[in-house]
Formats: structure tokens, sequence, C-alpha cells
């Protein structure tokens, strides 16, 4: 018997996180660690999530674990383990957090009794009940009543109609899209963690024909990384002023990243950050960043706050 579970752990691949995990504070030493993660998956590992040594843990990076772990499309179907953290606060948190929960099979009875708890959401489809209920919740959490917020509710719409707009004719419709809702009672938010971890924004179809079709002059006196961060702030300047538009063409398929744009400059948002392949893209200021290390897909962290404003 125990020769049998030797055998058995020896199949998994530890991959140790960083001491700071965190999609939007750390994102590139993150985004390694995920890179690895999947690697690990891809060569037919089992995975050890090494989390002993890590000093702090945030929301993105718990959804971001949560979706390796239970997405077929990354795991293919291989084990996952945890090593706890030694510190008492990060355990405590993780715990919180409810990375090894179930995800619901369906948008019925979407949110858990104690909706304190984070909630976890998945769908290959856009569901409009889905939306309704999030804003529901979150708006009677920060407010003490359910309020109609039209920005916040375009939003969760377009992101989950974007998760085919950004797929390639190959991959389309392959990967759900995921949502978290996080109550902070500490900073008064709700935190939403939106991820799509189909090809990303800009390695989609309708951006790398924009990209053929308006290439950027070379200019031999910038660094590599400089040029594609130049080429990066004119790719998103053209998706918010929606002159790359969906690999449709279809008017019904919404108005994609123009819209979210604009409701994310609205009020009703403390943050809001976009990870989409190489690019860190904070609507906060309008920067767009170029991040060393390649993430696959598009992640949207935005922290819902009481709009003083209205």
């Amino acid at each position: 018997m125990s020769s049998n579970k030797k055998q058995i752990r020896q199949n998994f691949k530890r991959i140790t996180a960083p001491e700071y995990c965190s999609l939007i504070d750390t994102p590139e030493l993150s985004i390694l660690f995920f890179n690895k993660v999947t690697a690990a998956y891809q060569g037919q590992n089992d995975v050890e999530y090494d989390l002993s040594k890590i000093a702090s843990i945030t929301e993105s990076f718990a959804a971001v674990m949560t979706a390796h772990i239970k997405d077929w499309n990354i795991s293919q179907g291989r084990a996952s383990t945890i090593i706890q953290p030694q510190d008492d606060f990060c355990k405590k948190k993780l715990k919180r957090l409810g990375i090894q929960k179930k995800v619901p099979d369906s948008s019925e009875n979407i949110f858990d009794s104690d909706i304190n708890a984070p909630q976890k959401i998945t769908n290959l489809k856009v569901a409009n009940q889905v939306a309704k209920a999030v804003v529901d919740t979150s708006t009677a959490l920060i407010y003490g009543q359910k309020r109609k917020i039209k920005e916040l509710y375009a939003i969760l719409i377009e992101l989950m109609a974007n998760t085919n707009n950004h797929a390639d004719s190959v991959s389309r419709e392959v990967y759900p899209w995921w949502l978290w809702i996080f109550h902070d009672p500490e900073l008064d938010v709700v935190k939403f963690v939106f991820l799509d971890l189909g090809v990303g924004i800009f390695e989609s179809l309708p951006v790398k024909q924009h990209i053929l079709q308006n290439p950027i002059p070379f200019d031999p006196t910038n660094k590599v990384i400089n040029r594609r961060g130049v080429e990066l702030s004119l790719i998103f300047q053209n998706l918010e002023q929606g002159k790359i538009k969906s690999s449709t063409g279809k008017s019904e398929r919404g108005k994609g990243i123009p819209l979210v744009a604009d409701s994310a400059k609205s009020g009703h948002f403390r943050r809001f950050i976009i990870l989409s392949n190489d690019a860190y893209i904070d609507m906060s200021d309008n920067t767009v960043s170029v991040m060393h290390q390649h993430f696959s897909g598009t992640l949207y962290y935005f922290e819902l706050t009481e709009n003083k404003y209205g």
C-alpha cells in the first residue's frame, strides 16, 4: 500500500509560487508561475502547487489558480494538490478565497447563502440572468439595497460576449468564461475577476489583421520592448475608439472594448485593470505597459465602490 502511494506521489511536479501572489501587483512573477503550471500539465504531469513560502495572496491569483485546477482545457484531467502556506494569515485567507470549492454547473442558485463568501460562476454562454443577479447582489453589499448600475451590467454582458469575439477560428467557443465576486468589507468594495483563457485580445484575429494593415514604423533608436509598448498603446487606443471590429463584424455582437472602457470610467469603479497577452492596461490612468511574461488569455479585475457623484 505504501509503495503504491509513493509511486503515485512521484507523478507530481512541484511548482513553487512567488512570495507575493497577485496578478495585479506582481503580474510577471504570477504569470511565470502559471505558465510553469500549464507546461507541467501539458507534459502529462500532475501538479503540486507549492504555496508554503508565500507572504501574501490576492483574489486575482486565487481566481486564476482555481481556473487552472478546474478547467480541463488546462489541466487535461491531471491531478492537482496544494501545499498549504506556512504563514497563518495566508493559510486562512487561502481557505476563505475558496480555491477548492465546487464551481456551480449552471446559473441557478448562483450565490451561496453567505453572500460575503467568494462566488464563482462559469459558463460558455452569455447569461443575462447571471449579470442581473450579480448586479443586484453586489450593489446590495455596497449600498445596503439593490441598485441598477447599467455600467456594471453592460460590462458583464460585454465580457461574456467578447469571450467568443476574442477567439480565433480554431479555438472559438472552446474555453468558458469564469467570473469571481469577492466582497471586501474593509475597503467597502466588491472585487470582480473575469477570466477568459482563450487567445487574448492582442492575439485575436481582428487585431492581427489590423497590425498587418497598419504596421508600426520601425525606429532603430527604440529598443524592442519600447516599440512593442508603442504598438500595444496604439492598438488599445484603436480598440477603445471602435476602429477594430469583432471578427463577426455584426453589430448585434455588442460594442466590446469601447463600451467596457467607457463604463470603467463611470465613477462606479475604484480600480479597473486588464491583463491580456503581454499587455498590462490600467484603465484608471489610461496606461498600457508591456509585460515580460505572456498571459494566455484576458483577465479583467475591477472593484465596485460607492459612486459619490450619483
